[in-house]
């Protein structure tokens, strides 16, 4: 049975309108923060959508060849500044009206919660390097090494009486003094949708420190009256039927799932959830990943002009 609605075919209308997109207002850019556990394809993301929007292959976000590791948690996030990406579509008018942000990854010694909620709010300013948890190694002797260690604590068995503790001390926050700290941030600076990015494959295997980031990070946004979204990436590693052909994520039941189980996880409703096949390995677009792409990226734009409109009519009623 279909679980979802079959695939857009008609890509070329929406590639046209999220090309002609424009908010209300003059000069506005949409701005999208993109955010998740390291690995996830935040950075490929980004390059899949301008692959897309220019029909050929992109590499403009820097991306790792691998940094996951068996239990779908990597500890080491490739990206490590602020960094805005113009979406650009050729033709006169040569840059779209939204942009991304990336930012460094969510793992144990990844960015700070709290930069990110700055960041939502349009204090931190391009090219700002996120700062991570430190680690401090201490050794512990004559304590057995029994018993499950805190979060953010992993311990290394060296005798049956002795061990290492390595625990990851976040730095403290970005602070007003920073150079780039933003301190009269305009409306074209803050974040206007919020977009969890996560991996299919390793979805049930998320940590619980990351889903509590994450959950923490929704929270923010929600009261800043930002709308929340989630893509879904490797969903051909999923199983063997999406791999085969990424058409069939629409019949499998297994994806609906991973889909279901991460909406639990964060809170995320299932209809802002997006599964989504970046280009990694391709060397020419294909219109069925296409597909799923500009679905994703339409809803993204769709919540982003909500936004708006919700705060125009406020405004108004003011």
């Amino acid at each position: 049975n279909v679980m979802f609605p079959p695939l857009n075919r008609d890509n070329h209308n929406v590639l046209q309108y999220l090309k002609d997109y424009k908010p209300q207002t003059e000069g506005q850019k949409l701005r999208i923060l993109l955010h998740g556990p390291v690995g996830a394809g935040k950075s490929s993301f980004i390059n899949s959508i301008q692959s897309v929007l220019q029909g050929r292959i992109y590499r403009q976000a820097l991306v790792e060849s691998s940094t996951d590791n068996n239990d779908g948690n990597s500890y080491d996030s490739f990206t490590k500044k602020y960094t805005t990406y113009k979406v650009s579509k050729g033709g006169p008018e040569r840059v779209c009206s939204f942009v991304f942000n990336d930012i460094m990854g969510l793992e144990l010694k990844g960015v700070l919660v709290d930069d990110i909620k700055l960041a939502l709010k349009g204090h931190v300013k391009d090219g700002y390097t996120f700062s991570a948890a430190v680690p401090e190694i201490s050794a512990d002797r004559d304590v057995p090494c029994t018993g499950r260690p805190p979060d953010f604590t992993f311990i290394l068995k060296l005798a049956p009486y002795q061990r290492l503790t390595c625990t990851f001390n976040p730095v403290s926050k970005m602070s007003e003094q920073d150079q780039f700290y933003n301190n009269s941030p305009s409306n074209n600076d803050k974040v206007h949708v919020l977009v969890c990015v996560v991996p299919g494959s390793t979805v049930a295997h998320i940590k619980d420190e990351v889903v509590r980031k994450i959950r923490e990070i929704r929270k923010e946004a929600s009261d800043l009256g930002i709308p929340q979204l989630a893509v879904i990436t490797k969903i051909d590693e999923v199983c063997p039927e999406i791999k085969e052909d990424v058409k069939n994520v629409y019949k499998s039941k297994l994806m609906k799932a991973k889909m279901e189980e991460f909406s639990a996880q964060v809170g995320i409703p299932m209809n802002c959830i997006f599964p989504v096949k970046n280009y990694y390995e391709e060397n020419n677009v294909n219109s069925d990943i296409n597909s799923l792409i500009l679905d994703s990226l339409r809803g993204i734009i769709h919540s982003g002009d909500d936004y708006f409109e919700h705060q125009m009519t406020q405004t108004d009623s003011d």
